[in-house]
């Protein structure tokens, strides 16, 4: 896994994975010390943000149903967060929540980075989503979280502000 996790990190760091990389400020709420890096409309398996003065890589790791944290100077991991089920895809909302879908269930699940300590995230919510959560995006604004499910083959829009349908 650490291979793999470093090639990812190193390709999205050197733009070479044929996306143009352009950090973008997203209107941030002050509470939120991470700001999202790249399209953060867009769920993937890495994703970026900015956490105070660090870039920070989250990769989801289906084989240990964990997300790396990496800072991505070195690069070096940090830490893990553990989930309950496999990782699929992850995005970085514009308040610095992370998502997960997990895709052995039918959930996805945010977590939170605490003031202060990049090295970590914290189960916040879990939402009930169709079965096999693959595909994770979010409206431009951030206030709606898109799930596309593939045994349940529907798409889920999720209210961020509410938890609700």
């Amino acid at each position: 896994m650490r291979t793999w996790m470093t090639a990812a990190v190193l390709a999205l760091s050197l733009g070479t994975t044929g996306h143009e990389r352009v950090a973008t400020q997203k209107s941030v709420p002050k509470r939120s010390p991470v700001t999202p890096l790249g399209e953060a409309h867009a769920g993937s398996q890495v994703v970026l943000a900015r956490v105070g003065k660090h870039e920070i890589a989250y990769v989801a790791d289906e084989d240990d149903a964990v997300i790396h944290i990496v800072d991505t100077e070195g690069p070096t991991e940090i830490g893990t967060a553990p989930l309950p089920g496999r990782p699929g895809q992850l995005v970085v909302l514009p308040d610095g929540r992370v998502v997960a879908a997990i895709r052995g269930g039918a959930e996805v699940v945010t977590l939170r980075i605490p003031p202060g300590n990049a090295a970590k995230l914290e189960p916040e919510a879990s939402f009930p989503t169709a079965p096999e959560p693959i595909g994770l995006a979010t409206t431009p604004d951030g206030k709606m979280l898109l799930v596309a499910s593939g045994w349940g083959r529907s798409l889920s829009i999720i209210d961020l502000a509410t938890g609700k349908e």
